[in-house]
């Protein structure tokens, strides 16, 4: 959601929309600071769509998003009008349990948590660089 999150844990800046993902809410997950999403009927998530990801970026993101979430390919609309297919890490339904039941608020996070969370995605990335968080 936050552009200066994905550029702390890629290393780079990548072009992105504000975009939406129906069938999707957003919870906070339990004892952390950072949201999941979960499927969701008749909901919607918001969100945004980054551009030119390769195949490396990825990588790098499948391995800061961890066991807990698993990466789909699904269908995003953009604010300004289209729609995209994107990768989206997800909470799979039999990690639901792991949600705190309550709507992940992102301006809470942003005027609260958002410099701590910053500094594991500094330490994340150089862990990343050195190859400690590969398996």
């Amino acid at each position: 959601m936050f552009p200066v999150v994905m550029d702390t844990v890629t290393g780079q800046t990548l072009e992105s929309h504000r975009a939406s993902l129906a069938g999707f809410q957003r919870f906070g997950v339990s004892g952390e600071v950072y949201p999941g999403i979960v499927e969701a009927e008749g909901k919607t998530t918001l969100g945004r769509l980054y551009l030119a990801v390769d195949d490396d970026t990825l990588a790098v993101l499948d391995r800061f998003e961890d066991w807990l979430y698993e990466r789909r390919t699904l269908e995003v609309e953009l604010k300004e009008g289209g729609s995209f297919t994107a990768e989206v890490w997800m909470v799979p339904e039999r990690y639901a349990d792991r949600l705190d039941g309550r709507p992940w608020d992102p301006f809470g996070f942003m005027g609260g948590d958002l410099e701590a969370y910053l500094e594991s995605c500094r330490a994340f990335r150089i862990a990343d660089r050195d190859g400690t968080n590969r398996n």
